[in-house]
């Protein structure tokens, strides 16, 4: 295992914890247009169905993300979210670059990871303002973070 190879699993865990659902999407879509292989367990996401539904619960993630009502409601589901999307993404990405970890450590980093900076990213959004017309700090911090995840990956 390589330096290169823990920084790009601590990198996709961490967008995980931001950006659960477009990070899953970005580490199949690689798989998918490069012909690499992901796991087994993952294999349905490549699918035109599976790339659908992604894309179908990426959109609703962000547009969840932008309500600090809707984010109250969902907080604690969010943390298995997040945790779950971290450690799939991490085993997708480990599978693609080398395959040598062992399973159990490559979920248990990217779900670490992802829930650790999922909390942090919490707490720092509870002191940010909304806004007035959906267009204050909170919407440019999200924008932010997505491009910011595109960018990660």
């Amino acid at each position: 295992m390589t330096l290169a190879l823990v920084g790009q699993l601590l990198g996709i865990a961490a967008a995980s914890g931001t950006r659960a659902t477009l990070t899953l999407l970005a580490v199949v879509l690689v798989a998918r247009l490069s012909d690499g292989t992901v796991p087994e367990g993952l294999s349905f996401l490549t699918t035109n169905v599976g790339l659908a539904m992604l894309v179908a619960v990426a959109v609703l993630d962000e547009l969840v993300d932008r309500d600090p009502e809707l984010q109250e409601i969902v907080a604690v589901a969010n943390i298995g979210v997040r945790g779950a999307a971290g450690a799939a993404s991490a085993w997708g990405v480990e599978s693609l670059v080398d395959g040598s970890l062992p399973d159990s450590v490559t979920w248990l980093l990217g779900a670490g990871v992802a829930i650790a900076v999922h909390l942090v990213r919490i707490r720092v959004l509870s002191y940010v303002p909304d806004g007035a017309g959906g267009l204050g700090p909170r919407t440019w911090i999200a924008w932010l973070e997505a491009g910011g995840v595109l960018g990660l990956i």
